[in-house]
């Protein structure tokens, strides 16, 4: 083909045919436009295929990410709300009637259940790496950077605050030997103690009422324990109704 447009060139110079040639060499840059474009435009398309393959693949396992992290996130709202009712109920008894009890009971669950949201990220790193620009739709794109880059940051920091706190009340509590020894006249050993326990979910302890009426220390932690559990609450429920509507939204592009 390069042989053949040479010897028209040659010919048109042969016979001093320059307008001819001018024409003829100005068609041949065209073509040679022409076909650069169209090359250039096929390898667009085809990035733009892989590009698209790998954002379906990606949010397809977002999808499954959020489902899993939504699942863990219903047991920790219901963690906070016992918390926060046992919190209410405690704080009550002590401090808000006129005579405290002699003694109250608090569930054993209350100093050592922890609920923490532990999401899946996998997925949304990848994503990161991959260039967070390949999730094509702007408004899904926003929504999912502002849940794993600011909501889910701000209930990781606020359960790091409310278990430092939860700390306090359990070494106040334990320190002054609060807790009533726990008793099982047939385990010879702390594996049965531990295990007729668990079985048992009525197990409580009794607690000095008159001694936790007069810590301040105790007041101010159980007072910030409600405050902040209410807010982590509050977090929680917002993170779940994101997450159900991410879902939705990626079943919808994903189709």
């Amino acid at each position: 083909m390069i042989s053949f447009f040479r010897k028209i060139r040659q010919k048109l110079l042969s016979q001093n045919q320059v307008t001819r040639y001018l024409v003829y060499a100005l068609g041949e840059i065209f073509l040679v436009v022409i076909g650069i474009l169209i090359a250039l435009q096929i390898n667009n398309w085809n990035e733009s295929q892989k590009n698209k393959a790998t954002e379906q693949k990606l949010l397809k396992e977002l999808k499954d990410d959020l489902s899993e992290t939504l699942k863990d996130l219903k047991t920790d709202i219901v963690i906070a709300s016992d918390h926060l009712a046992m919190s209410d109920s405690l704080y009550s008894s002590l401090y808000l009637k006129k005579e405290a009890p002699d003694a109250i009971t608090i569930d054993f669950w209350f100093l050592y259940k922890r609920g923490s949201l532990f999401a899946k990220i996998s997925s949304y790193e990848s994503i990161k790496n991959a260039g967070i620009d390949l999730i094509q739709d702007d408004e899904l794109r926003i929504q999912i950077t502002n849940f794993y880059e600011m909501d889910l940051m701000r209930i990781i920091n606020l359960e790091n605050i409310i278990s430092k706190n939860r700390d306090e009340i359990q070494n106040i509590l334990i320190s002054k030997k609060f807790l009533q020894d726990s008793k099982c006249e047939t385990c010879e050993s702390l594996t049965q103690l531990l295990a007729q326990e668990n079985l048992d979910k009525n197990i409580l302890r009794t607690i000095d009422a008159e001694a936790l009426s007069s810590d301040p220390e105790f007041n101010q932690s159980l007072k910030l324990h409600f405050i902040r559990y209410n807010t982590l609450k509050r977090y929680y429920l917002d993170a779940e109704r994101d997450i159900e509507l991410m879902v939705q939204n990626l079943d919808d592009y994903l189709k």
